[in-house]
């Protein structure tokens, strides 16, 4: 195999919003609001008389991070989800476990079966147990809140050259959550799986090849989803296998037949990684695929927990809003 070149990922911060749904030609964009004044502090003594009472909070309105990279979106109480943590799914060969976390609703009760995200983490620059990002942390905690079960764990993190070690893992890990449902007070027949950034090639193929029927809705996150670009770095061989399991290989077959999946963008973004989402969406509207499309047009890569703005906030509540619709029916 030859040497694979570094791929950057450029940074900006975001100020627009663009959606549409695949089989339509429909379009839409959302400016973003004005910025709400900060409330004042208090006067220490005799403050002036004033004629307009301070703006109240609201309870969906982004709380302080409290964790580093927390996602900039939160939910008053979301905090106080129920953790179940460091289950071992797998042990490797070499002895290493591989280990989970199920955040569940703060009310959650023993008797009941909540449906359930499967999170798929990215790469990071400190790779050291990756579902204990702050990240990945928010976005359980915020699903939970929101009536869900979500699920965060560790897997060889993927790379092109281990490709189908984290397909294994992921597999494994869904394969766990499935037999052990009852103890996770987990639905089983009703799951659906979000990836991000390099997760998306490992962490979507299984919904993509086996499309099962429990897995009711997926989610990519700025990631890639055809791998064309590898072509030119890779040997012949080496690149068929690779290929495979690129996202945009197996929405080719039978695309009428997959879950619904929403896909979301990050304008400044390296320039492969939405080239390859740009391929995957002509190609989702071609076959008329039930594929949903949200783009941050001046986003990171990272935008959830590195853009601290309205139009972040907007699509990771619009993403809350796909999960709830196909895993609550809401």
């Amino acid at each position: 195999m030859k040497k694979l070149r570094t791929l950057l990922v450029t940074c900006c911060l975001a100020s627009s919003l663009a959606t549409a749904a695949c089989g339509t030609n429909v379009e839409t964009t959302a400016s973003q609001p004005a910025p709400q004044p900060e409330a004042q502090p208090s006067q220490p003594v005799n403050p002036p008389p004033s004629t307009t009472a301070p703006a109240q909070p609201t309870t969906d309105q982004p709380a302080k991070p409290k964790l580093p990279n927390s996602i900039v979106y939160t939910i008053d109480g979301m905090e106080r989800a129920q953790v179940k943590e460091d289950q071992v799914y797998k042990t490797l060969p070499n002895g290493e476990q591989l280990k989970l976390d199920v955040y569940l609703p703060e009310d959650a009760v023993q008797e009941k079966k909540y449906p359930a995200v499967i999170i798929v983490h990215g790469r990071a620059r400190n790779p050291v147990n990756l579902k204990s990002r702050g990240q990945y942390i928010t976005w359980g905690q915020l699903l939970a809140k929101s009536g869900m079960a979500a699920v965060t764990f560790n897997y060889r993190l993927s790379t092109y050259e281990n490709t189908a070690e984290s397909y294994e893992d992921i597999k494994d890990l869904v394969s766990y959550v499935r037999s052990n449902a009852d103890s996770l007070q987990i639905d089983k027949d009703r799951m659906a799986i979000i990836t991000y950034s390099a997760a998306g090639v490992a962490g979507l193929y299984m919904p993509l090849k086996e499309r099962p029927p429990f897995i009711k809705a997926m989610v990519s996150y700025y990631n890639w989803l055809d791998l064309e670009h590898m072509r030119s770095f890779m040997e012949p061989e080496d690149f068929d296998k690779l290929n495979a399991y690129a996202p945009v290989t197996q929405l080719q077959r039978e695309p009428e037949t997959i879950a619904p999946m929403l896909v979301v963008k990050a304008g400044k973004d390296s320039e492969q990684i939405n080239t390859s989402i740009d391929n995957f969406m002509k190609l989702a509207k071609e076959k008329k695929a039930n594929v949903a499309f949200l783009e941050h047009p001046d986003g990171d890569h990272g935008f959830d927990f590195e853009n601290d703005n309205d139009t972040s906030r907007d699509i990771i509540k619009q993403t809350v809003a796909f999960l709830t619709q196909h895993l609550l029916g809401k």
